[in-house]
């Protein structure tokens, strides 16, 4: 998915610990925050992510999302953008999060952007044996669906420029490659701006197992059109993305999995930037 902000989640695991783990945890927290504030060094802000279909009953996540673009813009322009969130899951079929989100304009400090509320559901699909793949089972199996939704309040405007985002979530095994696939309605409160829509596809497959983690290569494409149900931009004016990507998966300590995300991202067209960095690290507990 693409907008100013776009979105890996990974497992969210079973909460099993007590203060001194949590403390643990706030500090690990503080620590990807300031790491991730240093690399506020080069462009307009964006921030990608790939959700998945994926919950578990009583996990909880805490996540860093930054974009950094590799070119120059124009001063008016951000020159990165940061997501800070912490997450539940209640329910089995429901995982919900609070985001903040932070930009560093170019010349200036660190601001406060925008506010937002997550929530990822699932259809239960039972099990492989159980029917849920298609053909041979080693070769396509749907590993998840579900939809998104998202309540984002900017900065700037406040509640009566605020937004929806919504839509379909699945995820899907192709023999040895992992595929997802996002696909967001943007639905603004302004009467001034129309829907938009948001794409976001990742293709993965592992490479290294190493015990108490695994790495895993893959591409992904990002995609937004403004209007894109009633006045579409031309395809220069929209933002597309495509790119390599690497994610790492490490079990630090019983029920702690720290999970991360590197990409560069290459813009597809004049709108897009040349090249984005985007680093997600989430730490699921």
């Amino acid at each position: 998915m693409w907008t100013d902000r776009v979105r890996l989640r990974k497992t969210t695991l079973v909460l099993s610990g007590s203060r001194p783990r949590l403390r643990v945890i706030a500090v690990a927290f503080g620590l990807l925050l300031i790491g991730l504030l240093t690399l506020a060094s080069a462009a307009r802000a964006q921030v990608f992510e790939i959700i998945e279909p994926d919950v578990e009953q009583g996990g909880f996540e805490i996540e860093a999302l930054s974009g950094v673009v590799l070119s120059d813009v124009a001063g008016d322009q951000d020159r990165a953008g940061h997501e800070f969130s912490l997450g539940y899951a209640p329910f089995s079929f429901w995982f919900s999060e609070a985001v903040i989100a932070i930009a560093k304009p170019v010349g200036e400090g660190v601001e406060y952007d925008a506010l937002e509320w997550e929530n990822t559901f699932v259809i239960p699909l039972g099990t492989a044996e159980e029917g849920v793949s298609e053909g041979e089972e080693d070769l396509f199996a749907v590993e998840g669906l579900g939809a998104y939704l998202a309540w984002e309040i900017p900065k700037e405007g406040g509640a009566s420029e605020s937004s929806l985002t919504v839509g379909p979530i699945a995820a899907v095994r192709l023999g040895p490659v992992d595929a997802v696939v996002n696909l967001f309605a943007e639905i603004p409160f302004s009467e001034d701006e129309d829907a938009g829509l948001a794409f976001a596809v990742s293709l993965s497959t592992p490479v290294a197992d190493f015990g108490r983690g695994n790495v895993a290569l893959g591409v992904e494409g990002h995609g937004a059109i403004d209007g894109a149900f009633v006045d579409a931009q031309p395809l220069d004016e929209q933002g597309h993305f495509v790119g390599p990507a690497v994610y790492s998966q490490l079990d630090l300590f019983k029920d702690y999995t720290l999970e991360s995300r590197l990409a560069i991202l290459f813009g597809l067209t004049e709108e897009s930037s040349d090249a984005v960095a985007s680093l997600n690290i989430s730490l699921a507990f």
